[in-house]
């Protein structure tokens, strides 16, 4: 690789790091771009060689950390039993992580939808929340869960839901309590959308 090449990439994933650190402890509003070259000791032109603005900056930020969160959601899936505990396993991941982290529940939760607009912030949401949830709903549905026509609609509710509680969970004084109750309405949700319809003999019933 041409060196050039190489130090772009490094200065690159050196302000991703930063600004990444910065916007989960501050939140979007309170990080300007001269902090984010004060934390990363990075040049005003080489951070605009990458990032035209600090909005740019911000969703390069939320991908890397989007990508992240399906590869926590997907690993958390894989090894379930059937395609529902898939889909209850990854479910459950995504809350731990909006409890537990900082970083997802500060960039991806709280600020990404207000930062991005709501029709920009579906889109990215369509890429990576929606389309893992339509694969998992895709495996129940060929498993005889529901139609095959269902996917779509159940997958943008399940979305709907569970970004509800996320929002719920991120903004909790007690986090604890609340990823219990957003655990529970999840699953309400799962077995009232899914489950009423599957006859398979490892559907885990509700109460």
């Amino acid at each position: 690789m041409d060196l050039r090449v190489e130090r772009g990439a490094a200065t690159r994933q050196l302000l991703l790091a930063g600004a990444r650190q910065l916007f989960a402890e501050r939140g979007f509003d309170d990080v300007s771009i001269e902090l984010v070259l004060k934390e990363t000791k990075v040049s005003k032109g080489a951070l605009y060689h990458h990032f035209n603005s600090k909005d740019a900056l911000f969703v390069a930020v939320l991908e890397d950390v989007e990508s992240h969160i399906v590869a926590t959601v997907s690993a958390a899936s894989m090894g379930a039993q059937n395609p529902l505990d898939a889909l209850r396993a990854g479910c459950d991941a995504w809350l731990e992580l909006v409890a537990e982290d900082a970083v997802v529940r500060r960039i991806a939760v709280i600020d990404a939808p207000s930062v991005l607009g709501w029709q920009a912030w579906r889109e990215l949401e369509g890429k990576y929340a929606l389309g893992l949830l339509r694969s998992t709903l895709s495996m129940a549905a060929n498993a005889g869960c529901f139609p095959l026509s269902h996917i779509d609609v159940y997958a943008s509710m399940l979305l709907a839901v569970l970004n509800e509680m996320a929002m719920r969970l991120a903004r909790a004084e007690d986090r604890d309590s609340a990823a219990a109750t957003a655990r529970d309405a999840v699953e309400l949700v799962i077995s009232g959308l899914i489950g009423v319809e599957a006859h398979g003999p490892w559907l885990r019933k509700v109460g």
